[in-house]
């Protein structure tokens, strides 16, 4: 007798739901780094990681940004607005530009013996089929958005 396995589609994967969670984590966490950031609470990182102290200015104003960034996106969509959809392009595309700028600055500290272009041309490639993936996929995501009243023109 053969044992039939059925695996969830893709798209069962990742639903709103898991993408509120998301973004309600990502906006407590940044809120707790701006916090930190601000108040003299003794927490840095050891230098050799590489991370820049919590209490600079740069950090504070980007763990600011980024709780409420966070904030807005969870509030647009709970309430299923279209300008949380159409702003949902503009944050795929910079996380792709944000994370090609990274791999670009980590793959510098690859030795030349072992081939950074070659390391660099990967990590972008796996880059960019993780957000060409989510790209179909947030564009699958625009019937669960409604339109709004004020928001007709479209």
């Amino acid at each position: 007798m053969p044992i039939s396995i059925e695996l969830p589609r893709t798209s069962d994967f990742l639903t709103m739901g898991h993408l509120k969670t998301m973004f309600a984590l990502s906006c407590v966490l940044s809120a707790a780094f701006f916090i930190v950031g601000v108040l003299p609470v003794p927490i840095d990182f050891p230098r050799n990681w590489g991370v820049p102290s919590l209490h600079s200015r740069s950090a504070v104003a980007h763990s600011l940004l980024s709780a409420l960034f966070c904030g807005a996106a969870l509030y647009g969509i709970h309430k299923r607005t279209v300008t949380a959809w159409r702003l949902g392009w503009v944050y795929l595309g910079g996380g792709y530009i944000s994370s090609v700028l990274q791999i670009r600055s980590l793959t510098r500290t690859v030795p030349e013996a072992d081939s950074p272009r070659i390391a660099l041309a990967v990590a972008v490639t796996g880059a960019s089929l993780v957000f060409l993936h989510s790209g179909f996929w947030w564009k699958k995501q625009r019937g669960y958005f409604k339109n709004n009243p004020s928001e007709q023109h479209s």
